[in-house]
This record gives C-alpha cells, structure tokens and sequence, in this order.
C-alpha cells in the first residue's frame, strides 16, 4: 500500500564537497524484499515533468528517473561511490 511521504534524499560525489539535499513530498511503499520511494521533479532540478523512482533492498538500490528525463543507476553498499539515503518520514 503506497503512503504519503516527505522524501530526504543527500548525496555527495567526494568527500570535500557539501551534500546536496532535496526534500520533497512524494510516495512510500514496499514491494517484495524491496522499499521504494517516488516522487516527482521540479522546475529546480531541472528535470520537471520526470519522476524520480528509489528502490532500496538490504545492500543496494536503484535510482530510476523515467519522463523529460529518462536513467537508472544502480548503486552497492560495497562501492565506494554509494549515496546516502538520509531518511524518509512517513505522513
């Protein structure tokens, strides 16, 4: 069952530079072994009209981002390169 939900999303591409943060109303579910999180991009991003999907599992997750802007990263807890989900709060 999807939830509303507030979306905190940090990332950082080096460790001298600040995390950038985007907090944003979105959806919350779990599907299988697998969370996800929606929500859709704005005018500030530049990627309005895009909706951006997080699916998260134990090790790993995904970032899908299908619209005006279309990709999929994957990412492992064992890389060195691994963004942080910094928190999703429940409505």
């Amino acid at each position: 069952m999807k939830k509303k939900a507030i979306i905190s999303v940090s990332s950082k591409q080096t460790d001298e530079e600040e995390p950038i943060e985007v907090v944003t109303p979105g959806s919350f579910y779990k599907k299988n072994d697998s969370y996800y999180a929606v929500y859709k991009e704005t005018e500030l991003s530049g990627m309005e009209g895009t909706t951006t999907t997080l699916k998260i599992k134990q090790d790993k997750f995904s970032l899908i981002r299908m619209g005006s802007t279309s990709t999929k990263m994957d990412f492992d807890e064992d890389k060195k390169m691994c963004p942080c989900i910094k928190h999703l709060m429940e409505l």
